[in-house]
């Protein structure tokens, strides 16, 4: 056998063996039992408490995930992990509509399924007020996953300053839902271009009577007030 079979039959084998070792752990990812998407999905290596309390004295900061993933817009996900199968591993969620925690539950590297992964919208506001940020939901018109859809069959939440008046990317009577409920609870109105496409890019925006240089000043500013949402295609119109 000629050395370039041999370093081909070793590669491959390298190659299957990787791919062995590798599993996945599926789930969906629920805030108040719809959908979330855009939820980072991080799978941590498992700490005992000894190994867990040793780190934070020692003030490091959480271990490196084993593998990352991003919940699609029907809220499922899927990691794939290099790690061999019995290996106990932990989720971590942050970013999109989810609290940032550390789910309480095991898995296993080698395959798992999370099954639906149930966060309440209520420990989102707080969690993001103890980081510093802001509560300001996008395209709150939106049927099923927007806020009014949300304040449909449950009560109003705590916190939230300010909702997106103007989206760029909402379909005809989204926005238009949104002014009743900027009437009915007080809400500070911004806008948005939500450009998916490049032709949507600042047809919607916000003006702020402040100047506005870095993101504490932007947090600053949604709390002060001073500030309205522009659509710049009414501009457009008036001027045609």
């Amino acid at each position: 056998m000629s050395c370039r079979l041999i370093v081909r039959a070793l590669l491959l084998a390298a190659a299957a063996a990787s791919s062995a070792a590798a599993g996945e752990i599926r789930g969906r990812v629920l805030v108040d039992d719809k959908p979330a998407a855009a939820v980072t999905v991080s799978v941590l290596p498992f700490e005992d408490g000894f190994q867990e309390s040793r780190r934070q004295a020692r003030r490091e900061g959480p271990p490196q995930p084993l593998a990352v993933a991003t919940s699609r817009p029907d809220g499922s996900f899927t990691a794939t992990v290099a790690a061999p199968a019995g290996t106990s591993v932990r989720l971590a969620l942050s970013g999109g509509r989810a609290a940032p925690r550390v789910l309480e539950a095991l898995y296993d590297a080698g395959g798992d399924d999370a099954g639906d992964v149930r966060l309440p919208a209520a420990e989102l506001i707080p969690a993001v007020s103890a980081l510093g940020g802001i509560a300001a939901p996008c395209h709150p018109g939106r049927p099923t996953i927007g806020l009014c859809a949300h304040y449909e069959d449950k009560p109003p939440l705590e916190g939230i300053v300010a909702v997106e008046a103007l989206n760029g990317g909402s379909r005809r009577g989204e926005n238009e839902r949104v002014q009743q409920l900027i009437a009915d609870h007080g809400y500070g109105a911004f806008g948005g271009s939500d450009s998916h496409l490049v032709s949507f890019i600042g047809i919607c925006a916000t003006e702020f009577e402040c100047a506005v240089r870095t993101i504490e000043d932007l947090v600053s500013a949604l709390q002060g007030g001073g500030y309205r949402p522009i659509d710049f295609r009414e501009r457009l119109r008036s001027e045609a």
